[in-house]
């Protein structure tokens, strides 16, 4: 076996140990789906001078470059009759990333596309690579060979060139991010090298590629062959919210050299109102981060008509650019390369003064929405209190308790006042200054006492809530009592009991309540029956055969402590002591008007009768006073 077929051989084995270790260890979505095959399409154009052996010697030198900087496969396919508008004898039209999609370029990170002709006694060799997080094409000059011993050689380089390395972050430490290359025997890029960021992030309503526009890492030292630590461009800062998902599972980072161009790269200045360019802005460029404040000494020079300065660049690398336009400066960390280029400033018209009138204003207006609403949400209130509409007063008190942000009020504002005293010699001099920090200190005043106002407003809403809920659950509870239902007059106590936490008149109602309840004994659920069925006579006869035992059971129920089923008979005994009564009222008159026609027995039969009313309402009576007192103090009463 040729040196060529064992080392294709060997990285066959590597990826289909790879993705059998994928397979095994299920190590998340984004390593199960990469692909272990790099894509290529390659094009020859119809000649003679390009026959089967060149082709397959142009294929075998691709595929060993590629699988010694990736690792991975190469699978070939031919291009497209579409794409031949986009090679040296087409139209000049780009290879587009969605021409790259559809002729499955997007298999890897990287895809390669490969066109030669020739002309007139010329080799013409171009070659693209398609980055798929990227979302975009890097395509090469037309190179030019005469010998054909050099077509291979030149293919190679020129492939080595284009295949910029893409590598990956794998985690965070402190203020730095670390980068792995794929691939082997890839050259990392050099410390101070701008590059570019882009995260795909695997959510539940598909996949997001978010690129960090406009903004890109700085290789900061080399681990080894194929790690690197990067930062942010000024040392020290901390790592920004675009990278918070490091390290999760459903999301990953990929970075790239930004492409080296030594010439300059373009910045552009408008305005931050309607986007008009900003002509004749002093534009300062250095190589060290400037310091805060106004800059000093002659500028690198002045934006054209259109906005645009060209900041140059000695080298590969990024330098800082400062804009200032009127009392406002602006810095930015400039890199050389294309990338999101030309880079935006974005400057305001007015003076330092004006905008911090400007930015009180908007503040204000805030606070005076803020209390507007306040004020709605608490007529509102009202009148649900009036109503006694509960449930109207809980949604209003939860809208009331969206609070504010008054805390951001009373920061904004303060910011303001730092930011006035700091430009306290800017347009409209001191006196105007110290007018508008006596009208902020004025309004943070009023944000204070507007907080104040409207949480009292909150308690004194919850205040009317409970007393309306108490009401309620006082008068339900009464209801229930009256109706004999003990379930729903405890259930009533229960609620008012959490409404109204300090109210241990309804707490201690309510457990001696529950304490009568239950059947305390045999001997106490039989007084409770006993009872019941003597306070239900109908007659008085009936009363007058059984009141003792009533009487007696009704003691025992007093010594039980129960209130409820004593409220209970209270009515039945009213009754049996008016049965009573107005049976000896018809003995007493029956004896008045015989006078002394009665024989001594039926005197007799009848005193009798009335000494035995006398001892029934006496006995009744007694228990019945008993009865009212135990129930006064039971239910409160």
């Amino acid at each position: 076996m040729s040196g060529h077929g064992c080392l294709l051989t060997l990285v066959r084995c590597r990826s289909l140990l790879m993705t059998l270790s994928v397979m095994i260890l299920g190590n998340g979505w984004a390593v199960a789906q990469e692909s272990r095959q790099v894509s290529a399409v390659v094009g020859f154009a119809e000649h003679e001078a390009l026959g089967e052996v060149l082709k397959q010697q142009v294929r075998d030198a691709v595929s060993r470059r590629l699988e010694q900087r990736t690792g991975h496969e190469v699978l070939w396919s031919d291009m497209p009759d579409t794409w031949r508008s986009t090679v040296p004898g087409g139209e000049g039209q780009s290879l587009t990333p969605a021409m790259c999609r559809q002729g499955k370029l997007d298999l890897g990170v990287q895809g390669l596309s490969l066109w030669i002709e020739y002309a007139k006694g010329t080799y013409l060799i171009r070659c693209a690579v398609f980055h798929r997080e990227f979302n975009d094409v890097i395509m090469s000059r037309v190179v030019s060979v005469v010998d054909r011993r050099l077509v291979v050689n030149t293919v190679d380089r020129l492939v080595q060139r284009v295949w910029r390395p893409v590598g990956e972050i794998t985690g965070g430490e402190g203020g730095s991010l670390v980068v792995l290359l794929a691939g082997s025997g890839v050259r990392l890029p050099v410390p101070g090298s701008p590059l570019e960021v882009v995260a795909v992030l695997e959510r539940r309503d598909g996949r997001h590629v978010q690129p960090w526009k406009g903004k890109f890492l700085v290789v900061r030292e080399h681990r080894d062959a194929s790690t690197m630590t990067t930062g942010v461009v000024d040392a020290g800062q901390q790592v920004p919210a675009f990278f918070r998902h490091v390290g999760t599972p459903r999301a990953r980072y990929f970075v790239r050299g930004v492409k080296p161009r030594r010439g300059p790269t373009r910045i552009r200045v408008i305005s931050d109102m309607d986007g008009r360019p900003r002509e004749a802005c002093a534009v300062f460029v250095s190589d060290q981060k400037p310091g805060g404040g106004y800059p000093g000494g002659p500028p690198s020079g002045l934006t054209d008509e259109g906005g645009y300065f060209s900041v140059p660049f000695p080298g590969i690398g990024f330098r800082y650019v400062t804009v200032a336009c009127g009392f406002f400066s602006a810095t930015k960390a400039v890199a050389s390369g294309q990338g999101a280029f030309p880079i935006v400033f974005k400057m305001p018209r007015v003076s330092a003064i004006k905008e911090m009138e400007a930015s009180f204003q908007e503040i204000r207006r805030r606070v005076k929405e803020t209390e507007d609403w306040i004020n709605v949400t608490t007529e509102g209130v009202n009148r649900q209190v009036v109503s006694a509409d509960e449930a109207g007063i809980e949604k209003a008190i939860v809208t009331l308790q969206r609070s504010p942000d008054w805390q951001k009020f009373r920061h904004d504002l303060q910011e303001l006042q730092k930011d006035l005293e700091k430009d306290a010699a800017s347009e409209g001099g001191r006196a105007g200054v110290d007018k508008l920090v006596a009208v902020v200190q004025e309004e943070l005043n009023r944000v204070s006492r507007d907080k104040r106002n409207w949480q009292a407003n909150i308690d004194r809403t919850e205040v009317n809530l409970r007393t309306i809920k108490a009401t309620r659950l006082v008068a339900e509870f009464k209801t229930a009592r009256e109706a004999f239902k003990w379930t729903a007059a405890v259930s009533a106590l229960e609620e008012l009991s959490r409404v109204t936490p300090d109210n241990e008149d309804a707490k201690k109602l309510l457990s001696r309540l529950q304490r009568a309840l239950p059947e305390h004994s045999p001997r106490h659920a039989m007084a409770r029956r006993q009872a019941r069925d003597g306070v239900r006579a109908e007659s008085a006869v009936d009363v007058l055969s059984s009141w003792r035992a009533t009487v007696k059971e009704i003691r025992v129920l007093i010594r039980e402590d129960d209130g409820p089923v004593l409220w209970e008979l209270l009515a039945g005994l009213a009754t049996s002591i008016k049965l009573v009564a107005d049976e000896g009222g018809a003995v007493a008159r029956r004896v008045d008007s015989a006078g002394d026609d009665l024989s001594d027995e039926e005197q007799q039969r009848l005193e009798n009768r009335l000494k035995a009313i006398k001892d029934a309402l006496s006995g009744l009576a007694a228990v019945q006073k008993d009865t009212k007192t135990l129930v006064k103090d039971f239910f409160n009463q």
